[in-house]
């Protein structure tokens, strides 16, 4: 089975606008980081549910369904950039990625958070999408 979180990883990182706040350690799977230790800015890439076997024919599973949330976590430095901006901007670049690339689409979106004690902005999106099984997925 290819890693879909891998595929996403590499998409987002080849994005102009992504990788000029983040670099490949800044994108992690599945845990979320305690919010004092986060330091610069962080994207996690998260299952809601395990992959769905979907759309059968003869009885047999043609794809999987995922439900995915990325979250986006961008520290406010003492510089002149706007964070809530910045994680705004941000994850409507996820959103086309995820569009655009896997054809996932938005499945939910969450107020985005501010933790003023710890100077971080949040903003999370789900996305829901299929892929179809190849030989070797199962």
């Amino acid at each position: 089975m290819t890693d879909l979180f891998i595929e996403i990883h590499n998409a987002l990182l080849d994005d102009p606008v992504i990788s000029k706040h983040f670099r490949n350690g800044d994108i992690e799977f599945l845990i979320h980081p305690n919010a004092n230790d986060i330091s610069q800015n962080v994207i996690v890439i998260d299952e809601v549910f395990s992959p769905v076997m979907s759309d059968f024919a003869d009885d047999n599973p043609l794809t999987y369904e995922y439900l995915l949330q990325i979250d986006v976590f961008v520290k406010q430095q003492n510089n002149q950039v706007n964070g809530s901006l910045l994680s705004r901007e941000l994850i409507l670049c996820v959103s086309k990625i995820m569009w655009e690339q896997f054809g996932f689409g938005e499945f939910n979106s969450f107020k985005p958070e501010y933790y003023p004690d710890f100077k971080l902005y949040q903003t999370s999106k789900q996305y829901r999408g299929k892929k179809y099984i190849n030989k070797g997925y199962l």
